[in-house]
């Protein structure tokens, strides 16, 4: 009888002493609460496969914002090329700012690719259809990706490609040089922000400087220059819609700034850029405005939808470019926009053959697209006779498909053996370079 009595508080004193050990599924609970609801939410939308394990609040900020490190978890049985071994890491409110594979020779799970720009979705399925992500990382200008084959890409907030290189072998900061015109121009209107990236490229066959700005890990500018360093374009950070400085709008026509004041007084301007026709301007509120050089409204932006036309509405130019080079080739399509866009570009054709053909307000052509089809004959024979003998001498077995007007040069897109190559030419059809 005593032994009974003796058992029985022995077995009270067990359960008073010690409590039901928790499940794997609350001790997941208790972790992934102790991220804001953004970060919950993100990992239950693309990670849900995966068990949160440990949450971690580092207790200095790096260099992109990352105040969480969350590491996941999930069988590994089931993964013979997916990570089974995640690393995240979520700024103070929840959104992602990195996410790497802790497993060697095993990737990311795509679900969550959709969230990047599209135009770093159709690089990686062009140049790396089958390498897969090991890691991921947003940076001031953008997004840095690793791969596993080892090649490090860095890519703009638009998705442009920036650069392409093993890992260890470029730069994080650009293969751009400040110039002292740029720094100055930094130094003036941005006192407070330090240069973390500059890209040498060419753009709209022009050589460019694009020069990234940042205060702090919320705060960020872009600026283009062109190859005189004279600006181009300053473009705020989208993700926190910041101002352009008011220095910077005292830089264009006072008649710009004076009608934002009185036509947009409660949102602001985020982005300036100047264009073939004078000033393109963005404000706070997704509206944008056009202005002439002298600083007249040309046009705007409130959301509205461009519209069809029929033939007869076109310029009298563009009616007999067609007639000329695609005679008895119905249109598909004719839109004409609401307003120029920065390439001069009013008027879109589609044709029923698959052609796209562009033109500006008063007729000109800007694009031809033949849809990956050889473009007409005559037409090529109005191009730069240097162009054609460039192409002749060095891609005999090649067709060109696809001809833009820019500024101050052509862009031809060839075709040889299924590939495109994209070859540059100056106004007078001397060649400049290529983009493969």
């Amino acid at each position: 009888m005593m032994k009974n009595k003796i058992l029985i508080l022995l077995v009270a004193f067990i359960f008073v002493s010690f409590p039901a050990c928790k499940s794997d599924s609350d001790n997941n609970n208790l972790e992934i609460n102790r991220l804001p609801q953004t970060a919950q939410t993100f990992i239950s939308n693309y990670f849900n496969l995966y068990t949160v394990n440990k949450v971690t609040k580092i207790t200095e900020v790096n260099e992109n914002g990352s105040i969480y490190e969350c590491r996941l978890q999930k069988d590994e049985t089931n993964s013979v090329t997916i990570a089974s071994a995640i690393k995240i890491e979520f700024d103070a409110n929840g959104n992602w700012t990195k996410i790497e594979c802790l497993n060697d020779g095993k990737q990311l799970p795509t679900a969550f690719f959709e969230l990047m720009p599209t135009g770093i979705q159709q690089y990686l399925e062009v140049n790396y259809p089958n390498i897969g992500i090991n890691e991921t990382e947003k940076k001031v200008f953008g997004y840095k990706i690793e791969l596993l084959n080892d090649k490090e890409l860095l890519f703009d907030k638009n998705g442009d490609i920036l650069d392409d290189y093993l890992i260890g072998q470029g730069s994080t900061t650009g293969n751009g040089t400040a110039t002292n015109t740029i720094e100055n121009f930094v130094g003036t209107h941005f006192p407070d922000y330090t240069i973390v990236y500059i890209k040498s490229d060419y753009e709209d066959g022009q050589l460019c400087t694009k020069v990234y700005l940042r205060n702090g890990y919320q705060k960020s500018y872009k600026i283009v220059f062109d190859s005189n360093d004279n600006w181009r374009e300053v473009e705020g950070d989208d993700d926190y819609n910041l101002a352009i400085p008011e220095s910077i709008l005292q830089l264009i026509p006072e008649s710009i700034s004076s009608y934002i004041t009185t036509s947009y007084a409660s949102t602001f301007v985020v982005e300036v850029q100047k264009t073939l026709f004078g000033y393109k301007i963005e404000l706070a509120n997704d509206v944008e405005l056009y202005f002439d050089a002298n600083g007249n409204l040309t046009g705007s932006n409130n959301g509205g939808n461009d519209g069809n036309i029929g033939f007869e509405e076109l310029p009298e130019t563009v009616k007999t470019f067609l007639n000329t080079y695609y005679s008895g080739v119905l249109c598909r399509e004719i839109e004409k926009k609401n307003h120029p866009d920065s390439d001069g570009t009013l008027y879109e054709i589609e044709l029923f053959n698959g052609a796209e053909i562009d033109f500006d307000a008063n007729g000109n052509w800007l694009s031809v697209n033949g849809d990956d089809k050889v473009l007409p004959e005559s037409f090529i024979n109005t191009l730069p006779i240097g162009i054609s003998t460039y192409i002749t001498e060095n891609y005999p077995t090649a067709y060109i498909s696809e001809v833009e007007k820019k500024t101050a040069s052509y862009k031809v897109e060839i075709i040889r053996n299924n590939n495109d190559i994209d070859l540059y030419f100056d106004l007078n059809g001397v060649f400049m370079y290529l983009d493969r």
